[in-house]
């Protein structure tokens, strides 16, 4: 994928029963996966507003509370994104997202809606091992130094190899990505080294679902 990233959009949040009736069976079939292989409480759902025509929309962002790591935390999901396989993806692959947050922030919310679009408005896909890196040395949180991403299997769950795909009634399948925000050098090490990063992470206590927390030594 491109390296650099940047997209601009806008979430609602669902506050009545009529909001809710929009899901249809796929959207629906997709929460339960999502419930059933996070153990999460949904405690919000998004609608991005104002796609462009050649967006496969609607398109939605889950909010799930539960323990991440250690603590309270949240997971966001997306809900859409792999209507149509994603242009130029081998195997007419297909994708949602997903990230952990240690507090709710809805500039995260947006941000996986926006990576979502991606494939769609760049004609291109994301995939296992894909990284990034921001324009300007941004984050998607003010101030926060983790201004680049990798793209790996949403492994630290108790049934990640059962959240790692999701088998739809109509045949088709989707990949689940899980987004991690890092540090550029983190990057740069991950695409060297790979799982190697996230064994400094568990000798350093990392803690991933922080967007403010300490870099590892990839030094070394």
């Amino acid at each position: 994928m491109s390296e650099k990233y940047d997209s601009p959009l806008e979430l609602k949040r669902f506050t009545s029963k009529e909001e809710f009736d929009l899901l249809d069976k796929r959207d629906w079939e997709l929460v339960a996966h999502y419930a059933d292989n996070t153990g999460g409480e949904a405690k919000g759902y998004y609608q991005a507003i104002d796609l462009p025509p050649y967006i496969p929309g609607p398109l939605y962002v889950l909010e799930l509370w539960r323990d991440v790591l250690g603590g309270r935390g949240v997971i966001y999901l997306t809900c859409g994104a792999s209507r149509q396989p994603m242009p130029n993806a081998p195997h007419e692959t297909r994708i949602e997202l997903m990230t952990y947050a240690r507090e709710p922030n809805i500039k995260i919310a947006t941000f996986l809606a926006g990576l979502g679009m991606y494939p769609f408005k760049y004609n291109t896909f994301l995939d296992f091992n894909h990284t990034m890196e921001f324009p300007d040395g941004k984050g998607i949180i003010d101030n926060s130094p983790l201004t680049a991403a990798i793209f790996v299997p949403p492994f630290i769950e108790a049934k990640s190899k059962e959240l790692r795909t999701m088998k739809f009634k109509d045949g088709s399948h989707a990949h689940i990505l899980w987004y991690l925000p890092v540090y550029p050098a983190e990057r740069h090490y991950f695409k060297t080294n790979g799982g190697k990063l996230f064994t400094k992470f568990a000798e350093n206590g990392v803690d991933i679902a922080d967007y403010f927390r300490r870099p590892v030594d990839t030094a070394l």
